[in-house]
């Protein structure tokens, strides 16, 4: 081989170990861009998430707490009722006990 053949082959292997060194260095940095944004979209993601869920959180504790509210209303005007339908019967039995005891008394 004449010295120029291998003088260019000497310059072919240096360009080439230039290009292969800038795409290792590239791909560094491809990787490391990538890791920062991988670590920035898992944050927001997170926070997203975690938003969304203390969103419904708060949605089923204040239905939860209607749902208690109606049950007590509910169970409020059903004591009522049920007291005021004892309230009218007390007169009838207070009368037929003292009805018992002038019956027993005679």
């Amino acid at each position: 081989m004449s010295k120029e053949t291998i003088l260019k082959i000497t310059e072919a292997e240096a360009q080439a170990k230039q290009i292969l060194d800038a795409a290792n260095e590239r791909a560094r940095e491809l990787y490391a861009e990538t890791q920062v944004k991988s670590q920035e979209d898992r944050e927001l993601i997170e926070q997203r998430t975690e938003k969304e869920l203390r969103e419904k959180l708060d949605d089923m504790q204040h239905r939860s707490e209607e749902i208690l509210q109606r049950s007590l209303e509910s169970s409020k005007k059903e004591a009522e009722l049920m007291n005021k339908a004892a309230e009218a019967h007390m007169e009838e039995a207070v009368k037929a006990i003292v009805w018992g005891i002038v019956e027993q008394c005679q």
